[in-house]
């Protein structure tokens, strides 16, 4: 049976020159070429390695041959190196266990990419689901403010309905609070496959380290397997965001400048353990918000224990240095204890990203994926 190709990564080039070529190159009667290394030839078939695999080609097919020198060949197996150490092809004898630990990490990777792309959506519902609990608020409230105007003696019917409405509308604001809640925790679940995945990243690099170094490339294989494998974690970790942001510490609390809405710039109190970003009030007048008009409210529990209901309003966009977070929930606070900050950056910010502090730069170091 004539086999059927479909060359997906496979060097095809459509003129050939020997020049630039160091492997094998078969031209197809087609006129499409292919590079490689010929490992095998019969009467019939040609198989031809590709680096991150082999394929069978029939002579039928086959216009001619370009056959690589020795030179040529070992330059192109030392290229393909490469593509052998992504399918496990090539591992040097005693690198089994460094190799298993890295096939893990690219299945984490590959977990933290998938979440990211998921995250996206989750967060568009979550505009979506908080504009229409606002909507449902208003409408609750004007509701509300009918029924007071309602004398149920004098017209029953009208109250009635009223009261079946406000009924209606309290329901479907109880669900969608509900909806709303479990897109944060799904959204705080795909975040911790991002810190999990950089932690795993970081864990892995200290490994190869202390792995190469104990175990020195002893010949030309070895070499070219650390060697791709040093290029490898490169390119991982080219792949996260790094950003920073000046700290200045007062007694043992740490503060950083904050920038709400680009607008406003304000000093915050980092506090890993405040669940919610919160604000003081005359920060958000100053922003333009007025929390008179927000209806949305949260419990916040402060640090005596103490449970206080503060108005919850969503950031167009807060900045901490350069690293930066659209659409961020804050609660605001119509009192907040003198420190020298207006407001908490709580995990609402910090829990977007993979966060640690250089006390030697006195600096926050923010991490995420691009």
């Amino acid at each position: 049976m004539r086999p059927f190709f479909i060359f997906a990564g496979i060097a095809l080039i459509g003129g050939y020159t020997a020049s630039v070529s160091w492997g094998d190159v078969v031209v197809l009667k087609n006129k499409r070429t292919i590079e490689g290394i010929i490992v095998s030839e019969t009467e019939e078939e040609i198989t031809l390695d590709v680096g991150f695999t082999t394929t069978a080609l029939e002579k039928n097919e086959v216009e001619k041959i370009e056959r690589s020198d020795e030179e040529g060949k070992h330059r192109i197996i030392r290229r393909y190196r490469k593509d052998y150490l992504e399918t496990g092809r090539w591992i040097p004898k005693g690198a089994e266990e460094l190799f298993q630990k890295f096939k893990e990490l690219r299945e984490r990777r590959e977990e933290a990419l998938a979440s990211k792309n998921r995250k996206g959506a989750l967060e568009g519902r979550f505009e979506e689901g908080s504009s229409e609990m606002v909507h449902l608020r208003n409408q609750l409230t004007g509701t509300s403010q009918r029924l007071k105007g309602l004398r149920p003696r004098e017209d029953p019917l009208t109250y009635n309905q009223t009261v079946a409405e406000m009924n209606v509308l309290t329901a479907h604001l109880s669900e969608k609070v509900d909806e709303l809640r479990k897109v944060t925790g799904d959204i705080q679940d795909l975040d911790g496959e991002m810190i999990r995945y950089r932690s795993a990243l970081s864990e892995f690099k200290n490994l190869f380290q202390e792995k190469s170094a104990f175990s020195p490339a002893s010949d030309e294989v070895d070499q070219d397997f650390y060697q791709a494998l040093t290029e490898k974690l490169f390119d991982m970790d080219s792949e996260f965001r790094h950003d920073v942001a000046s700290l200045k510490r007062k007694g043992s609390e740490i503060l950083v400048e904050a920038r709400f809405n680009d607008r406003v710039t304000s000093s915050l109190i980092v506090d890993t353990g405040a669940a919610v970003t919160v604000i003081s009030r005359s920060l958000a007048e100053r922003i333009g918000i007025h929390p008179s008009a927000i209806t949305d409210t949260v419990d916040l529990t402060m640090a005596d224990g103490s449970v206080v209901k503060g108005k919850r309003v969503m950031m167009e966009s807060l900045a901490v240095g350069s690293a930066r977070a659209e659409k961020t929930p804050v609660a605001i606070l119509d009192s907040f204890p003198e420190s020298g900050a207006e407001g908490v950056l709580g995990m609402t910010f910090l829990r977007k990203f993979v966060f640690t502090i250089d006390s030697q730069k006195n600096e926050l170091v923010f991490e995420s994926l691009k």
